[in-house]
C-alpha cells in the first residue's frame, strides 16, 4: 500500500517497515516538545476493512477500523518512538 500524509513533514521521522496489500507498519518519532496531531490515508490495500493500532512506549491503542483511502487522525507524543500498524481483519 501507499500512505498519503496530510501533515507537513516537520520534526517527524517515519520508517516504513512493512507495506504489503494486507498490512502496513511504520515507526514514527516526533522530535518536538509537545504532542502533535497527524493525519493520513492508506491507499492500495486489498482488504475492504482493517484495524489501525498505534503503539507508543509499550502500550497499544486500537484506533479502530479503517477503510482504504479514509483519512485517519492520530496524536503522536513528543520524544517517544511509536509503531503505527494496519492489519487486515483476517490477520492477513
Amino acid at each position: 500500500p501507499a500512505v498519503r500524509w496530510f501533515t507537513p513533514p516537520e520534526q517527524i521521522a517515519v520508517l516504513v517497515e512493512e507495506a504489503t496489500k494486507q498490512a502496513f507498519r511504520a515507526k514514527l518519532y516526533h522530535f518536538g516538545e509537545k504532542s502533535r496531531q497527524m493525519s493520513f490515508a492508506l491507499q492500495r490495500i486489498e482488504a475492504p476493512v482493517f484495524d489501525w493500532t498505534l503503539k507508543c512506549d509499550g502500550s497499544a491503542d486500537l484506533l479502530g477500523e479503517g477503510v482504504p483511502s479514509a483519512q485517519v487522525e492520530i496524536e503522536l507524543p513528543a520524544g517517544i518512538l511509536c509503531v503505527l500498524q494496519a492489519q487486515t481483519k483476517d490477520g492477513g
